[in-house]
C-alpha cells in the first residue's frame, strides 16, 4: 500500500487554475509500477475534477473501500483490487456525464469536464497503440491538472487573416472538436483557427490533456476539417466502449 501525502501547489506562484497534484510517498508496498501509475492517475483524475466539498463523495468512497479492506492493505494482490475498484468507480461517475440516454456522446453545453478527464485516462491506457500513430504526444509524461474550460478547437467565430467559413454546428459542437484547457489559456486561444493556435502556442501542448495533444498533433500535419473531427471520434469511442464494457 502506498503511504504518503498528496500535495497541491502552485508552480511559479501562478493562479489557482495552475494547481497541480503531486504525490510524495514514504513507503510503497505495491511492487507493480504500472498498477501504481494507474492508481495515482485515477485518484488525481477525481481530485482535479471534483474540487468542491459537496463533490467529495469520491473520496469518501475510496476511504470506505480502504477501511473495509484494512486487513489486506499490505497484500501484494490488493493493488489489483484497488485499481479495479477505482476504474469501476470512474465508469460509474461517467454515467450521465458522457453519453445521452440514447447512448450518443454528448455535445457542447451538455458534456462535462469529467467526461474529458475520463477519456484522457482511457487514452493513457491505450498509449502503446496510440503512440505509434501520434509520436509527438507525451503519453508517458501525462498528468491530470485543473483544466476547467471546455474549448472549441475550431472556434465558433473564426478570426483569421484568411477567409474561413464557419463550421457546421453538427461538427463544431461535437466531442471531436472539443477539449479542456485552463481558463487563462482559453482566453489566449480566443477565436484563432486551429493552425494559428498550434503555431502560436506550439510549446505548451506537451503539458495539455491527451486529447488536446492528439488534436494538436493532427493539426501540425494537416488542416483541421470536419472529417478530422469525425475520424477522431471514430478512433476514440471504441476504446471508451471497450473500457466501459470491461468494467461492467
Amino acid at each position: 500500500m502506498q503511504k504518503g501525502t498528496y500535495y497541491e501547489y502552485q508552480p511559479n506562484g501562478k493562479a489557482k487554475e495552475h494547481y497541480i497534484v503531486e504525490e510524495r510517498f514514504t513507503k510503497n508496498t505495491f511492487s507493480d509500477s504500472e498498477i501504481n501509475k494507474n492508481i495515482i492517475l485515477l485518484q488525481s483524475m477525481f481530485a482535479v475534477t471534483f474540487t468542491a466539498n459537496r463533490d467529495s463523495r469520491w473520496l469518501y468512497e475510496v476511504l470506505q473501500f480502504l477501511f473495509e479492506h484494512i486487513e489486506e492493505l499490505n497484500d501484494q494482490e490488493f493493488a489489483i483490487r484497488f485499481k479495479d475498484f477505482l476504474e469501476k468507480m470512474a465508469v460509474r461517475y461517467a454515467e450521465g456525464r458522457l453519453f445521452t440516454e440514447e447512448n450518443i456522446i454528448k455535445k457542447y453545453g451538455d458534456i462535462s469536464v469529467y467526461a474529458f478527464n475520463f477519456i484522457d485516462y482511457i487514452l493513457w491506457k491505450n498509449r502503446e497503440e496510440l503512440g505509434r500513430e501520434y509520436k509527438g504526444v507525451k503519453f508517458d509524461h501525462f498528468k491530470f491538472a485543473y483544466r476547467r474550460s471546455i474549448e472549441h478547437w475550431f472556434p465558433q467565430h473564426p478570426n483569421s487573416d484568411e477567409r474561413v467559413e464557419k463550421m457546421d454546428d453538427q461538427f463544431l459542437h461535437s466531442f471531436g472538436n472539443l477539449c479542456i484547457i485552463t481558463d487563462s489559456q482559453n482566453s489566449k486561444f480566443g477565436n484563432l483557427v486551429p493552425s494559428a493556435k498550434y503555431k502560436q502556442w506550439e510549446g505548451i501542448f506537451d503539458r495539455q490533456s491527451l486529447k488536446l495533444q492528439i488534436m494538436a498533433n493532427i493539426t501540425e500535419k494537416t488542416r483541421w476539417e470536419s472529417y478530422q473531427i469525425k475520424g477522431l471520434e471514430k478512433e476514440i469511442l471504441p476504446m471508451v466502449n471497450r473500457f466501459i464494457e470491461s468494467k461492467s
